[in-house]
């Protein structure tokens, strides 16, 4: 309840709350992001899968912005895409690989107001030690890459 009177308060003043950072279980997150998307991919004819290659993750991260991060990827592949969205997770070298692929059209893309939910997400993944990049698919759709470095054990 503190943070978010932070946070409030903070938006009075026109900036933003400070972050809090966490551990965080990050296929949990991920998937309850996914949960809240997954009617509005069934109602614009598409639907909302999961292939989750990592064992059990944690990163560091502020939860809120994580969230709000691949809420904003997983917005723009049912708004601006459309088709089956897949959410796949990889392990790399030092972290964890997330892509969110839609399978829309590129006539879909390009509408005005477009690209300011990605630069959210990217600074939210950026504050965690992450990026994001994006991409095109060949024949159709958009693939968005959120890198992060996970948690280590010790």
């Amino acid at each position: 309840m503190e943070m978010a009177a932070d946070d409030a308060a903070a938006a009075a003043r026109g900036r933003r709350g400070q972050a809090q950072s966490e551990r965080v279980d990050l296929e949990r997150l991920v998937r309850r992001s996914g949960d809240a998307w997954q009617p509005a991919a069934g109602r614009r004819g598409g639907r909302l899968t999961f292939d989750w290659r990592t064992p059990a993750t944690a990163v560091q991260a502020d939860r809120r912005r994580l969230a709000q991060a691949f809420g904003n990827l997983l917005a723009n592949a049912v708004e601006h895409g459309g088709g089956e969205i897949v959410v796949r997770s990889r392990p790399t070298g030092g972290g964890i690989r997330v892509e969110v692929e839609d399978r829309g059209s590129p006539a879909q893309r390009g509408r005005p107001g477009r690209g300011r939910g990605l630069a959210i997400a990217s600074r939210a993944l950026e504050q965690a030690g992450g990026r994001l990049t994006s991409f095109d698919r060949p024949g159709g759709g958009r693939v968005a890459v959120a890198e992060l470095p996970v948690e280590r054990r010790g």
